[in-house]
């Protein structure tokens, strides 16, 4: 299946590939964000004219299937020559159910001239399969073509493949009715069109109700990835599945085969395959033509939409695919991006489901035939949702908001495995001066920089790995990263000037939101939030004192955090009123942070009480 077998037809394909023609027949550049009940008019478009007869008049019976067809094919062509904005516009308008374009089973699908569906306009989840080769023959037969040279360019005869080329550049047109035994009924018209500007035929088929049964059912390797889709469960899983879907993606297209493209989205898309399960799935950003390539949960919406940032995350209000892009060029091994995206496993969410996703980017280049070569550029993303749907997934990553160690503090980390499997972890630190040196040796623990590695145990295994509470003081966030459930936790210890603690509180992790509240005791405490910020991207929080009845009486903004970046603030950052004596601290932020609150007495130098409120 990768060895090249034309030099004419499907050499050529390879050139232009999907991704230079898919522009013409993807969704309005608008539209991203957007269903498919609406396709916007860009100012300055001109919208094509109806044709002489519409889908609907077809479907009917007061129009003829023929005319119907060549309309379609002579606004192709015209649209194939103006500006891509009318080309998306064209193009949104033939997948729009109740367009003139497309009403029930009166719609257009288009083929490469290997037989390759290139877009079908009312389920994009079959692009890129091979229409049954009995059916396509017999529609070439029906255009013109000499079934000899169809028999002979099976048998990898250039010179016959150089011959059907030539009669589907002559745009022939012709009606189609197929009747095989076991395949249902393929019927419709056929009309072939040139684009000279690929110098390639393409065949348009009109009336054709074309599904799942009639397209051949191919073998396709879909690799042997170390983290399936059902596997992904962290971050870290996160990023190694997506990073092994970019090396596959960039091999098959690097392997030489015309359709090399084509079958990597089918086995991408594959629900039974690895790169699929439930809200797991791959996305494709082809950087190259500008358009989603491969979206593995939605191809009906997304596949072929132009990269224009218009969808937004719904809880703040950010445009998404900005951040996925900064995320995936952030560096050689791409980055993590958080927002709300809607699942498509769950019909009752209103799409304001916490995700945490990874973008990386791929370059490569695909061989021609003639022995130059494409270059390709690509982002390849994926993502798991954070929902009580899947509540164990925030069992197994933690953002624990508060470490501190030095100046009279100390900081104990306890994990527990609560799974039935060993569990192996990866602990990270944020914060100036703050790195596993810090921590005292543990067996087991393979510690280096900010980062240490370790494995629990199935069902109980455990580690308690505290600090040293040397002088200099040092604070942050750590984030604990799990292939399976753990319970997480730090022990905050003040132990003053000697060893033995005086005062003690714990924390469990902190799930990320945009508002956080403590109580306010007593105006002799000492209140303040540590605040971690995980994402890829800047936040900025304001911490209000508000009396009983709900009456602010002080407030101070934190500083924008850098991406990755710890902060914390005391309550002497705040004008208390002296008439104050007790009520409840407030942190509302433009981003997603997770955080904690901090409540302890002094009695001279001597913590007397120490809270922590998650």
């Amino acid at each position: 299946m990768r060895t090249r077998t034309s030099r004419t037809s499907t050499s050529r394909i390879h050139v232009v590939g999907l991704l230079v023609l898919a522009g013409v027949f993807s969704v309005a550049r608008p539209a991203l964000a957007q269903t498919q009940e609406a396709c916007p008019l860009i100012e300055g478009t001109t919208p094509p004219a109806a044709p002489p007869v519409t889908a609907q008049q077809v479907e009917d019976g007061s129009g003829s299937l023929m005319d119907f067809a060549l309309a379609v094919r002579d606004q192709s062509r015209q649209t194939a020559a103006t500006t891509e904005e009318e080309a998306f516009y064209f193009g949104c308008l033939l997948r729009q159910e109740g367009s003139a374009w497309r009403s029930g089973s009166t719609y257009i699908v288009l083929l490469t001239p290997d037989g390759r569906v290139l877009v079908h306009a009312k389920d994009m989840s079959l692009s890129g399969r091979l229409l049954n080769p009995s059916i396509y023959g017999a529609i070439l037969g029906a255009l013109g073509v000499n079934p000899a040279d169809l028999t002979a360019a099976a048998m990898g005869d250039t010179s016959a493949q150089a011959a059907i080329f030539a009669v589907l550049s002559q745009e022939p047109n012709s009606p189609f009715d197929v009747n095989l035994p076991g395949i249902p009924g393929a019927s419709g018209h056929a009309a072939v069109y040139f684009v000279p500007s690929v110098g390639l035929p393409i065949v348009l088929l009109a009336g054709f109700d074309l599904s799942l049964s009639h397209v051949q059912q191919e073998v396709i390797d879909p690799g042997d990835p170390s983290i399936t889709a059902e596997e992904v469960v962290s971050r870290s899983t996160l990023k190694e599945f997506v990073t092994e879907a970019g090396n596959y993606f960039l091999d098959f297209r690097q392997s030489g085969d015309p359709a090399a493209s084509s079958k990597a989205r089918i086995a991408l898309r594959d629900p039974n395959g690895p790169w699929r399960h439930g809200s797991v799935y791959i996305y494709i950003l082809d950087l190259t033509s500008n358009i989603i390539l491969v979206h593995g949960a939605n191809p009906d919406r997304w596949e072929l939409n132009p990269l224009i940032p218009t969808a937004r995350d719904v809880v703040t209000g950010e445009l998404v695919l900005p951040q996925v892009l900064e995320a995936a060029t952030s560096g050689p091994e791409g980055g993590f991006v958080e927002y709300f995206w809607d699942d498509p496993t769950d019909d009752s969410d209103s799409a304001d489901t916490p995700k945490v996703g990874y973008a990386r980017q791929f370059t490569g280049s695909v061989p021609r035939a003639d022995g130059t070569a494409v270059p390709i550029n690509f982002i390849v993303g994926s993502g798991f949702y954070l929902s009580s749907r899947e509540g164990e997934v925030t069992k197994r990553y933690h953002v624990l908001p508060h470490l501190a160690d030095g100046g009279g503090w100390r900081s104990s980390l306890l994990v527990t495995n609560v799974s039935e499997a060993t569990s192996q972890c990866t602990l990270r630190l944020y914060g100036d001066g703050l790195d596993v040196g810090r921590f005292q040796e543990a067996s087991g623990v393979t510690a280096m920089g900010s980062m240490a590695t370790f494995e629990l145990p199935a069902s109980g295994g455990y580690l308690v790995w505290p600090t040293r509470g040397e002088a200099a003081e040092a604070s942050g966030y750590a984030t604990l990263d799990c292939v399976h459930p753990v319970a997480a936790q730090i022990v905050f210890e003040w132990i003053g000037g000697g060893m033995r603690p005086t005062a003690m509180a714990t924390v469990f992790s902190s799930p990320a939101a945009t508002l956080f509240q403590i109580p306010v005791l007593t105006p002799a405490a000492t209140v303040g939030f540590a605040i971690a910020n995980d994402s890829n991207f800047a936040a900025s929080c304001n911490i209000a004192l508000y009396d009983p009845q709900g009456t602010m009486v002080g407030q101070a903004p934190v500083s924008v955090l850098p991406k990755t970046n710890h902060a914390a603030l005391l309550n002497s950052a705040i004008t208390i009123p002296e008439t104050f004596l007790e009520g409840s601290a407030k942190a509302t932020c433009d981003r997603q942070v997770s955080m904690i609150g901090l409540h302890y007495e002094l009695e001279g130098s001597n913590i007397i009480t120490f809270t922590t409120l998650p």
